[in-house]
């Protein structure tokens, strides 16, 4: 019996012994709020450009913001033009606005930048602010203080999906200096397995809500730091970027969903390992925001197509989702992007007027709902 093998039956024991000590790897069904659609698939394109990803959408004033690599550009929520374009020195891993003027742009391994949107669509940019960060996700500005979730300490953002393979926890939250750009960020949360999204709770102005994407989970904890406490309950997917939605519901988008084999993989240590360290990432046996039809791919046997055609209830390794939750977890709407949809790898959300914009980085667009959105 190779040593393998001993793990293997060592850990079953343990678990059988002790089970609350076991880890849940069940899946969730998409029940209930997120149960199964194709609205996703019905919203309006709203922007795209060739070579580029869009990752992170905000709604300021009239105008919505569209980062992109190292580029905003500012886009008209109803025609699509783009009144204007800024290229910073680093990649743009996230914003927070106030919603009329400002921005703040969290720059990849580089300063915090202060933009103002004219009225006109155009940028003013303004100075830096404290503190640089190595893998900011998301951000959100509270009562004139700045707040971003790091994914990883380890990783950056383009590596996600490296910290999961490595069962990284090295995530956080920090709050950023306005006042003072030599002071360094002070840590709010930290220990979580990819913090990819931050929202403060409209029912407790005091608390912030962050998603614990490889946890599967939101979590809430104390503004000025403390332990966090689970949401609801554990999630279908991978939580990404946080956005407030009417009323006292927080709009959630996701990387994709979870699958059976992702979660026998991640049991699996010497073969993971192995896997991480002798293949590409793009064929590793993990969510990915989108499918190229690589024949190298791997796939569940379910994902198979017959007559070639995908069928909508094949285990998704790249999906398109995008929910309404209430602050107690529950959740209210969603909308959907079937198996096999272009449309996959949500990783931003807003509500521009009356309208919701998806940012679709595995679909290299920017989506919008058509009139007032509904779930």
């Amino acid at each position: 019996m190779n040593l393998t093998a001993i793990r293997r039956q060592v850990r079953a024991v343990d678990d059988f012994l002790r089970p609350s000590r076991a880890e849940d790897r069940s899946i969730p069904v998409l029940d209930g709020g997120l149960s199964p659609n194709d609205a996703l698939d019905g919203f309006t394109p709203l922007w795209a450009e060739t070579g580029s990803e869009p990752d992170d959408v905000v709604a300021v004033g009239h105008w919505v913001l569209v980062s992109a690599d190292s580029r905003i550009h500012v886009v008209d929520p109803n025609s699509g033009a783009v009144a204007s374009t800024h290229t910073f020195d680093a990649p743009v891993g996230a914003m927070a606005t106030d919603g009329k003027t400002t921005v703040y742009v969290c720059q990849i391994s580089a300063p915090v930048q202060r933009l103002t949107v004219r009225t006109d669509g155009t940028l003013s940019v303004g100075e830096t602010v404290g503190g640089v960060l190595s893998c900011p996700t998301d951000a959100a500005l509270i009562g004139g203080r700045l707040f971003v979730s790091e994914g990883s300490q380890v990783h950056g953002p383009d590596e996600w999906r490296r910290d999961l393979m490595t069962k990284g926890h090295s995530g956080r939250v920090v709050e950023v200096t306005l006042a003072d750009s030599a002071s360094p960020p002070r840590v709010v949360f930290d220990g979580l397995a990819w913090a990819g999204g931050i929202e403060v709770d409209s029912t407790d102005s005091t608390s912030l809500l962050v998603t614990e994407t490889w946890r599967h989970r939101v979590v809430r904890g104390p503004i000025e730091g403390g332990p966090v406490v689970q949401v609801g309950a554990l999630l279908p997917g991978y939580p990404a970027r946080l956005a407030a939605g009417p009323g006292s519901e927080v709009l959630v988008s996701f990387l994709s969903l979870r699958t059976h084999l992702v979660e026998f993989v991640l049991r699996e240590d010497e073969y993971r390992a192995e896997m991480v360290n002798t293949i590409d990432p793009e064929y590793w046996i993990s969510p990915t925001l989108r499918l190229d039809g690589e024949r190298w791919e791997p796939l569940q046997i379910g994902s198979m197509k017959h007559l070639n055609v995908t069928k909508p209830w094949a285990p998704p390794r790249a999906y398109g989702l995008v929910a309404r939750m209430e602050s107690d977890g529950t959740f209210t709407g969603s909308w959907h992007a079937r198996v096999g949809s272009p449309r996959s790898g949500v990783t931003g959300v807003t509500v521009s007027g009356s309208r919701l914009v998806v940012a679709c980085r595995g679909g290299r667009l920017v989506l919008t709902s058509d009139g007032e959105f509904q779930a």
